[in-house]
């Protein structure tokens, strides 16, 4: 079987059998095509040709690319293995002689109160897309949920009177979140008088509209930049980052870890056991600013 018509299969194997996201579909597909035109140059056009030594040759021509770059490509490949295994399409995983190199853990970076507060009332909510723009990051702070997550939320999704939102998260897993009295007050002020302005809101049923139709996760990146920008914070800061404030917020409150897990949508907990590591973190760096200036003391 030529390796364009292995792909086609594989894309409807992601999404029927592993049930994969849109983004991680799109993603493993670029890291293939790289693997299939590097595959090119060699003149092999079919899965039955590739031996060892051609996927020795693509690991070695990746060593220039970051870690997170290459394990990402070899996990991709590492998946296209099983699944051609799976359908017979070959005899032997190939990817089972070759290690995927893991990537060091780094402590996410979150924001404090304060700053989360500074950046959303920065917000000029005069305008019909800033008072959209505060509701939004008001939202994705006040949930924890994936940019991508907020961009495709649908007005069906948000349930006023109960204050809960429906995410559909990675693998098109369903999790309900509790909303706050001030962000329940935000969405009905929004979707009673600010979003029956754009153009598009009774065609469409997207939660968060522009002049244009739908938000795209660009689009969004974009806002939330221009947001941070206008508020003076000199951090870099991005979506995901509330995401981690959130976490690290409500864990620094009483939190339990089960809870977290649930309302980040983290299919292991030991994903979830990270926001301890930055709590202690937090934790011994105010531990050691105390420290240093009882040390100064004469």
């Amino acid at each position: 079987m030529i390796l364009s018509d292995t792909l086609i299969e594989f894309k409807t194997y992601l999404i029927v059998e592993r049930g994969f996201s849109s983004n991680t579909i799109i993603a493993y597909e670029y890291d293939l095509e790289h693997f299939f035109d590097f595959l090119a140059r060699m003149d092999i056009q079919s899965a039955v040709s590739i031996d060892y030594e051609h996927i020795r040759l693509y690991i070695n021509s990746l060593a220039n690319y970051a870690i997170s770059t290459r394990s990402r490509k070899l996990t991709a490949l590492r998946t296209y293995y099983k699944f051609l295994v799976k359908e017979n399409i070959v005899s032997t995983n190939l990817m089972d002689k070759f290690d995927i190199p893991k990537i060091p853990k780094r402590l996410p970076s979150s924001l404090s109160y304060s700053e989360v507060k500074t950046i959303l009332e920065s917000i000029d909510i005069s305008t019909t897309n800033g008072y959209r723009n505060r509701v939004m990051l008001e939202l994705l702070y006040a949930t924890g949920m994936r940019c991508s997550e907020l961009v495709n939320l649908k007005t069906r999704d948000v349930n006023l009177k109960m204050a809960i939102v429906r995410v559909f998260g990675k693998g098109e897993k369903q999790r309900m979140i509790p909303l706050s009295p001030l962000v329940v007050d935000y969405l009905t002020d929004y979707l009673s008088t600010i979003r029956p302005e754009y153009k598009h809101s009774t065609q469409c049923d997207s939660l968060f509209l522009s002049s244009g139709g739908l938000i795209s996760r660009e689009n969004f990146f974009k806002i939330f930049t221009n947001c941070v920008k206008e508020c003076g914070l000199s951090k870099k800061v991005s979506p995901h980052t509330f995401r981690h404030s959130f976490a690290t917020h409500i864990l620094e409150n009483g939190a339990d870890l089960r809870s977290i897990q649930e309302l980040l949508g983290h299919s292991d907990i030991a994903t979830t056991t990270i926001y301890t590591h930055v709590s202690k973190q937090k934790l011994k760096d105010e531990y050691d600013l105390f420290f240093n200036r009882k040390r100064g003391k004469k």
